[in-house]
């Protein structure tokens, strides 16, 4: 991925799927850096904010993903992996 972003700085999908890597490695902190890149190159891109509240969601963030969730939500709204996630933390926190 590291190579990607050499070649392609400006891609936002290539951010955010450093993001996803970085979070599965537990590298929490770096990961939330690289969806918040992917999302100041690419506001409009509903899957960054999908990918940034499931990381908030993953540290038990839970109002932080809501947060990132119902922002991509508005920029996809027939998206059913938005509505997936979203419903599944709704549970979690019992609303």
């Amino acid at each position: 991925f590291r190579r990607a972003l050499d070649i392609a700085p400006e891609d936002s999908l290539s951010h955010h799927n450093f993001g996803n890597l970085l979070a599965e490695l537990g590298r929490f902190s770096e990961a939330e850096a690289s969806y918040h890149k992917a999302i100041a190159l690419n506001p409009d891109e509903a899957l960054h904010f999908l990918g940034l509240g499931g990381l908030f969601a993953d540290q038990e963030n839970y109002e932080a993903a809501l947060d990132q969730f119902n922002r991509a939500l508005k920029l996809s709204p027939d998206d059913s992996r938005i509505h997936h996630d979203l419903a599944d933390l709704l549970m979690t926190l019992e609303r």
